[in-house]
């Protein structure tokens, strides 16, 4: 009989020895390189006033002259970067040289500038032959692309006619 009130009071001690689940008040860190653009501004003003803070993050900025160098920055392994912002043509011409990666955000605009994308190499005209491709509505890559495709819409015209004449 005493043994079943010792079991109990040693049961009772044991729960309350239990690890407790302590949830962590330290803040996730986060690096973000970026270029030193109007945009980035907004990112230096955030961190400046601890808006990030508030969400638990502790955002660490490195600038670096142009988005196309802070890109570079993390695939040469200068830059352990969680979040890159770059313009969308420096991220476009590097795309597939860089590490993996978490986020790379094109906040910026490129004026007078466009781009392909291409999970291939895009050596020649021909390789947009039969392929989709994708852009925004009236955007200049419409206006740029149509005579392009309309050549190589031509060039397969004309041979599968020399084909057929054969």
């Amino acid at each position: 009989m005493v043994r079943m009130p010792f079991i109990i009071a040693c049961i009772s001690v044991l729960f309350g020895c239990g690890d407790k689940d302590v949830k962590s008040n330290l803040p996730e860190e986060m690096l973000v390189v970026t270029g030193l653009q109007p945009g980035a501004g907004l990112l230096h003003l955030a961190n400046d006033t601890s808006e990030f803070e508030s969400h638990s993050l502790k955002v660490s900025i490195e600038s670096k002259p142009s988005g196309k160098l802070a890109i570079k920055s993390v695939i040469n392994n200068q830059v352990d970067a969680d979040v890159i912002l770059a313009a969308d043509i420096a991220y476009l011409a590097h795309q597939h040289l860089l590490p993996n990666y978490r986020v790379v955000a094109t906040v910026f605009d490129s004026d007078n500038a466009n781009g392909i994308a291409s999970l291939e190499p895009f050596l020649d005209i021909s390789n947009i032959e039969n392929k989709v491709l994708c852009t925004q509505y009236l955007s200049a890559c419409i206006f740029l692309v149509r005579p392009l495709s309309s050549e190589v819409a031509l060039k397969t015209l004309v041979s599968n006619l020399s084909m057929l004449l054969s």
